[in-house]
């Protein structure tokens, strides 16, 4: 190692001196280091006295069928509560839409489930990757309540057969590359380019 003691540098010449010699003293200059939220940050607004608090898709080749988990937030009980679930291809055009039988949810946070059979979804598969959009809607007497942030997933079903990783019916291959790492530097295009380049077919990001 050099000794830089005598050598005045400041946070930008040199990062990783400037944090070994301050980090005892709380002098670390943190509105500089890209630590703690680094992206983009919205506030959401959740109506009362029922609104959505997130929502979840499970989808199963086997089965034919596509499912949302959404948990739903209520500072009081309500009845006639119903869920109702649109989803769109990567076109933006509407593909799927259906809504959930109405009932009553408690106070606090509860889960419900809506499911439909879906016989011909564009399936998504390694190095075929696939999109849609969900839209998921809290609905009273045909009024919509609430509406959940909208999500993108694939349609996929992967489980174990033996010592076989199955995914939509075959058998699949999975190398893992950590992206987040020295090696490939980080989950950009670029780095995932390399990794690919290496024969990985999918990345692990912590």
């Amino acid at each position: 190692t050099r000794n830089y003691t005598d050598i005045s540098r400041n946070f930008e010449q040199d990062r990783i001196r400037n944090v070994c010699l301050n980090h005892s003293t709380g002098k670390v200059p943190m509105e500089k280091w890209r630590i703690g939220v680094t992206g983009d940050v919205r506030l959401i607004s959740r109506p009362r006295p029922v609104g959505v608090a997130s929502a979840t898709v499970r989808t199963s080749w086997r089965n034919k069928e596509i499912s949302f988990d959404v948990t739903i937030d209520a500072s009081e009980p309500a009845e006639g509560i119903s869920l109702a679930a649109e989803i769109s291809d990567e076109k933006g055009e509407k593909v799927l839409s259906w809504t959930g039988p109405a009932g009553k949810v408690q106070a606090g946070k509860s889960v419900s489930t809506i499911t439909r059979k879906w016989e011909d979804p564009h399936l998504w598969e390694l190095d075929a990757g696939y999109l849609y959009t969900a839209q998921i809607r809290l609905m009273k007497d045909n009024t919509v309540l609430d509406v959940a942030q909208p999500f993108k997933f694939g349609f996929r079903e992967i489980w174990l057969d033996g010592r076989k990783i199955m995914m939509n019916g075959h058998e699949t291959r999975w190398r893992l590359a950590l992206m987040h790492n020295l090696t490939f530097g980080d989950s950009s295009p670029k780095g995932m380019a390399f990794a690919r380049m290496l024969g990985y077919n999918a990345g692990y990001i912590q």
